[in-house]
């Protein structure tokens, strides 16, 4: 086992409320387990049990060696002759300490024991159990020898000339059977072992006690137990839609009261249980779409409308599958969601004891609790999905889905949560953060927190937060906390909803103001500044910092108003340019892949942080606005979906404004190009007054006539008054110059909500590739009035006032 570093450590968190301790006889006291690189001690293990009883003594030594240099043998128990030993295992416990063994309770799959015996000291898990002994190991190594496992490549084991074990009893086990912080920095199973964590995705081996297995997949499962090729012969299989059956591509879920479906999907199950563990659990989950795709044909429409809820034909589906399989498969858990349209439980049918419901907190307010009057709705299914299911889970989420890097304040939402979990009968959580790629907020901190709170919600939080930022990032880190509090003191004093796919000029980001990001960013210089000669450390914080750089990038053009406002200096495009570098070194370093989930690769984006780019110039015809009258939406503002190849991506463009663009392959119409509109600075008067968003493109390879060459719009999912869309024909568009076209005219207070899109019309053979300069948003000019089309390149440009 390999040291990393060393950091500062608090230690002495709360352990009460779900630990006990307790004497174990009279003759107990404390013991000298290690002195000056030696041990009279021999580390017990039964060579014919569990493997992972084997693992977790040789696990003990290991880390025992590297702390204090004292080599202690693994033996059987009967080799240990007169020597004092540390008992690992159940069966080593029985041997070393029978009256113990005897009468210790059921500590269940997880649970831990950890006792000294007259001078023995016993860790062992339950009787039967694969991963309560590796578990008390790891405990021990952490709350007695102090060891700490960061991620899955940063650790932190001190050196002692002495390790001494207190007398007494310390006996545990977990609220949560199931517990996975799903972050890309923690995806290792040693990782997961050490932090008692079990989780599918961790693939825990047999000898560290193995973790969950889901069959057929982990999620979203109705596409793999009844394939869409399988629609061509059974479109009754599948989703009826405004009285027609529908089936992949398009968004669809199952017909889920077909009895030759059930049956069909009842006999893929038990093929699949056939090479699966006899506790795997049984994924029957619906697709990744709307309620708008769910069957709604007479039948599924009678039951739904009987149970009150969508829920209620997912439910008796999955109760019918578990109901047929549950002898043959007794120790099998049939699991489904309550996520989207069916999160709301149904009125009458009930999950049977080996059904397991995940229930998904997708469209909450993640800055605050999950119990705060925000989210009320989601807590009230809580409520009544405990009153009715024997096994309840939970998906929660703790990133910006749409931007990985970008600051997410839910921190302080984190403990309270998995408190309410715990309260609320929850018997498995799953945290799912930016698992794709490193760089995501504050992830390595958020899956350690998460990982520590799932094991004992009664762990103070705070202290865990201090702990890791001093343990991790070294000198950095009491900037490093200083920046998270006065980031989060912003959010939390803003109040508003933070939703986990909420844009960057979104108003809940509003508290990323000229005022906070510069003092946040002060903070982190300081923090980079206080390791610049320790290359871990310094490694670590500068991924902080780029969260934060990353937000001033992508928040740029209402960062720059707010700084005019003010009076302030705000970098132009050196600023931009120095930014853009800092971005790319961090992320190049990290072997970033995603910035966002599946819709962004980060080799898609590079371009735009890497390509030289000069200054642009506002077009003459806008020059009579004043500077807060007009926004400049560049490249590096705009999100890019690119989760297929050639959707899009950066581009050299001696063409464009700044000598970036965004370039559109013509063969889909997915809206590739969106940005959020941003929200007029200059007070009730600009909200009142009437806005028009223009958007600047060519096109290429294209030849004349009324076809479309592309699509744009604006769309409000909170104001569905918001709607505009509209068509650019091929002779509109010119291949030499960038043209401005009209997207939308719209007051101040609908720009609050507004946001831009932009697609190609899926027609390749007309027009092979369009360019996206930018966006621009402007008060309208009555001299424009009527103009849909601005040809800016005919004209002189001259930088607005």
């Amino acid at each position: 086992m390999k040291k990393t570093e060393h950091g500062i450590l608090f230690f002495g968190l709360l352990m009460a409320g779900v630990f006990t301790l307790g004497w174990c006889g009279e003759t107990s006291r404390e013991l000298l387990l290690t002195s000056r690189g030696a041990s009279e001690y021999v580390i017990a293990v039964d060579r014919d049990g569990a493997p992972s009883d084997r693992f977790a003594a040789e696990e003990l030594a290991s880390v025992l060696c590297e702390v204090s240099g004292a080599k202690i043998p693994v033996v059987a128990p009967s080799e240990r002759g007169a020597r004092p030993c540390v008992a690992v295992g159940f069966r080593a416990a029985q041997a070393v300490a029978p009256q113990l063994a005897g009468r210790l309770p059921d500590l269940g799959r997880d649970g831990i024991c950890q006792a000294v015996e007259g001078k023995n000291l016993i860790l062992t898990g339950g009787k039967d159990s694969r991963r309560g002994t590796v578990y008390a190991v790891y405990n021990f190594l952490e709350e007695t020898v102090g060891c700490r496992w960061w991620t899955a490549q940063a650790s932190y084991l001190p050196k002692k000339t002495e390790i001494r074990v207190a007398p007494g009893m310390i006996q545990h086990i977990p609220p949560f059977e199931y517990r996975e912080p799903f972050f890309y920095e923690v995806m290792d199973a040693k990782w997961a072992a050490r932090n008692k964590c079990n989780g599918r995705h961790y693939k825990l081996t047999e000898e560290m006690g193995g973790g969950f297995v889901y069959v057929p997949g982990f999620a979203h499962t109705f596409g793999e137990l009844v394939p869409g090729a399988m629609f061509k012969e059974h479109p009754e299989w599948f989703s009826e839609i405004n009285g027609k059956r529908v089936g992949p591509p398009q968004a669809t879920q199952l017909c889920l009261t077909n009895g030759p479906l059930l049956e069909y999907c009842i006999q893929r199950i038990r093929e699949k249980l056939k090479t699966a563990p006899p506790d795997a659990i049984v994924s029957v989950t619906q697709n990744d779409h709307g309620g708008n795709s769910r069957c709604l044909c007479a039948r599924c429409k009678a039951v739904e409308d009987e149970e009150g809820s969508p829920s209620g034909p997912v439910l008796r589906f999955v109760n019918a599958i578990a109901q047929a399989l549950e002898k043959e498969y007794p120790l099998a858990i049939f699991d489904t969601f309550a996520y989207l349209y069916t999160r709301q439980p149904p009125r009458l049918v009930r999950p049977r004891p080996n059904v397991c419901v995940r229930l998904c907190s997708i469209e909450c307010n993640f800055l605050f609790g999950l119990d705060h009057p925000s989210n009320q709705t989601f807590a009230n299914d809580l409520k009544n999905w405990f009153k009715i299911a024997k096994r309840l889970y939970i998906w929660d989420y703790c990133t910006n889905f749409s931007h990985y890097p970008f600051p997410f304040p839910d921190l302080r939402a984190l403990a309270p949560n998995v408190r309410l979990f715990k309260d609320n009968g929850v018997q498995g959580v799953f945290e799912q953060g930016s698992c794709q790629s490193k760089c995501g907020d504050l992830s390595e901190l958020k899956a350690w927190v998460l990982a520590r709170l799932l094991w004992n919600p009664a762990l103070d939080d705070k202290a865990l937060v201090k702990e890791f930022v001093n343990g991790y990032y070294g000198a950095a880190g009491p900037w490093i906390e200083h920046y998270i509090n006065r980031l989060y003191d912003a959010a939390i004093a803003a109040g508003k909803e933070l939703t986990i796919y909420a844009f960057p000029m979104e108003e809940a980001y509003g508290f990323l103001d000229y005022a906070t990001v510069r003092e946040c960013g002060d903070l982190l210089e300081k923090a980079v500044k206080a390791v610049e000669n320790q290359p871990d450390f310094l490694k670590r914080a500068r991924i902080v910092q780029a969260g934060l750089r990353y937000a001033m990038l992508l928040r740029w053009p209402v960062l720059e108003q707010e700084a005019w406002s003010k009076g302030e200096k705000w970098p132009g495009i050196e600023g931009v340019r120095e930014v853009c570098r800092d971005l790319d070194t961090v992320f190049t370093e990290n072997a970033v892949t995603h910035v966002s989930e599946a819709t962004l690769r980060y080799d898609a984006w590079r371009p735009i942080l890497t390509l030289p780019r000069t200054a642009p110039v506002f077009p003459k015809v806008f020059e009579g606005l004043a500077r807060n009258e007009r926004y400049d939406l560049q490249d590096y503002v705009l999100r890019i979906y690119d989760s297929r190849p050639h959707w899009g991506s950066g581009t050299a463009d001696d063409k464009a404004s700044d000598g970036v663009a965004v370039w559109l392959e013509t063969n889909h119409q997915e809206w590739v190009v969106q940005v959020k509109l941003p929200t007029p600075v200059g007070g009730e008067k600009d909200m009142e007054a009437k806005w028009t968003v223009w958007a600047a493109v060519r096109g290429e390879g294209f030849s004349p006539g009324n076809d479309p060459g592309f699509a744009h719009g604006i769309h409000a999912d909170r104001n569905a008054k918001i709607r505009r869309q509209g068509k650019v024909a091929l002779n509109e568009i010119r291949a030499d110059q960038y043209r401005l076209y009209r997207v939308a005219d719209l007051t101040g207070a609908q720009l609050k909500d507004a946001i831009f899109w932009l697609a190609p019309c899926k027609n390749p053979d007309k027009i092979r590739k369009l360019w996206v300069d930018r966006v621009l948003v402007t008060r309208s000019l009555q001299e424009l009035e009527g103009k849909n089309v601005i040809d800016p390149a005919a004209e002189t440009n001259t930088a607005a006032r």
